[in-house]
Protein backbone atom coordinates (compact mmCIF):
# COMPACT_ATOMS: atom_id res chain seq x y z
CA UNK A 1 0.00 0.00 0.00
CA UNK A 2 2.79 2.41 0.88
CA UNK A 3 4.67 1.57 -2.32
CA UNK A 4 1.60 2.22 -4.50
CA UNK A 5 1.07 5.57 -2.81
CA UNK A 6 4.72 6.50 -3.18
CA UNK A 7 4.78 5.64 -6.89
CA UNK A 8 1.53 7.55 -7.54
CA UNK A 9 2.87 10.55 -5.65
CA UNK A 10 6.16 10.58 -7.57
CA UNK A 11 4.50 10.15 -10.98
CA UNK A 12 1.91 12.84 -10.24
CA UNK A 13 4.54 15.28 -9.03
CA UNK A 14 6.84 14.65 -11.99
CA UNK A 15 4.08 15.04 -14.60
CA UNK A 16 2.77 18.17 -12.85
CA UNK A 17 6.28 19.63 -12.97
CA UNK A 18 6.62 18.90 -16.68
CA UNK A 19 3.24 20.50 -17.42
CA UNK A 20 4.24 23.55 -15.36
CA UNK A 21 7.52 23.78 -17.25
CA UNK A 22 5.60 23.76 -20.54
CA UNK A 23 3.36 26.60 -19.36
CA UNK A 24 6.35 28.67 -18.21
CA UNK A 25 8.24 28.03 -21.47
CA UNK A 26 5.30 29.04 -23.65
CA UNK A 27 4.81 32.15 -21.52
CA UNK A 28 8.45 33.13 -21.89
CA UNK A 29 8.44 32.56 -25.64
CA UNK A 30 5.29 34.49 -26.49
CA UNK A 31 5.22 37.04 -23.68
CA UNK A 32 1.94 35.70 -22.32
CA UNK A 33 0.97 32.27 -21.05
CA UNK A 34 -1.68 30.13 -22.68
CA UNK A 35 -3.20 29.32 -19.31
CA UNK A 36 -3.04 26.13 -17.31
CA UNK A 37 -4.04 22.96 -19.17
CA UNK A 38 -6.69 20.83 -17.41
CA UNK A 39 -4.35 17.82 -17.38
CA UNK A 40 -2.07 19.77 -15.07
CA UNK A 41 -4.64 19.64 -12.29
CA UNK A 42 -5.23 15.93 -12.94
CA UNK A 43 -1.55 15.20 -12.30
CA UNK A 44 -1.57 17.47 -9.24
CA UNK A 45 -4.54 15.51 -7.90
CA UNK A 46 -2.75 12.22 -8.52
CA UNK A 47 0.22 13.49 -6.51
CA UNK A 48 -2.04 14.52 -3.62
CA UNK A 49 -3.93 11.20 -3.62
CA UNK A 50 -0.66 9.28 -3.79
CA UNK A 51 0.67 11.23 -0.81
CA UNK A 52 -2.47 10.51 1.21
CA UNK A 53 -2.31 6.78 0.38
CA UNK A 54 1.38 6.73 1.32
CA UNK A 55 0.73 8.40 4.67
CA UNK A 56 -2.22 6.12 5.43
CA UNK A 57 -0.01 3.14 4.69
CA UNK A 58 2.58 4.44 7.15
CA UNK A 59 -0.05 4.96 9.85
CA UNK A 60 -1.68 1.54 9.43
CA UNK A 61 1.71 -0.19 9.44
CA UNK A 62 2.41 1.16 12.87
Amino acid sequence: MMMVGLVAMLIGTAMFGMELLGVVRSGMGTGHSRGFPPSMFKWFGLGIVGGVIYELGKITRG
